[in-house]
């Protein structure tokens, strides 16, 4: 059974794949506000989507179809980050520090620079 929150996830990851297909690099890295648009309009919603489902005295489930689609998307969200910065990046996020580093932190820009030593 599909929920809403799953169509979500699923709906950001497709998203994801699409804004991947389509960059093109910064003639001029850095490109800081390109890097942080993806972090506010993609990798922000995705770790939210967790969030979301952990959050607010419920536990809902995640499949594990949705885990991966989820950990894709921000794995994909963080490169397109990197990639403005003039960087290639294969940051493969547990989906679980992400939201941790996010909950200690309350910042995306700064979760994305853990996670991706971008930029330096």
């Amino acid at each position: 059974m599909t929920t809403p929150l799953a169509e979500r996830v699923h709906a950001l990851a497709a998203r994801a794949t699409r804004e991947r297909v389509a960059f093109e690099s910064p003639a001029d890295p850095p490109d800081p506000d390109r890097a942080t648009a993806y972090l506010r309009e993609g990798f922000g919603p995705m770790l939210a989507c967790y969030l979301d489902g952990r959050t607010g005295g419920r536990l809902e489930p995640f499949e594990p179809r949705d885990v991966r689609a989820i950990e894709y998307g921000l794995d994909t969200w963080l490169d397109l980050y990197a990639r403005c910065h003039g960087r290639a990046v294969d940051p493969s996020v547990c989906v679980r520090e992400a939201a941790s580093l996010f909950v200690q932190t309350h910042d995306l820009r700064d979760v994305a620079t853990l996670l991706t030593g971008v930029p330096e």
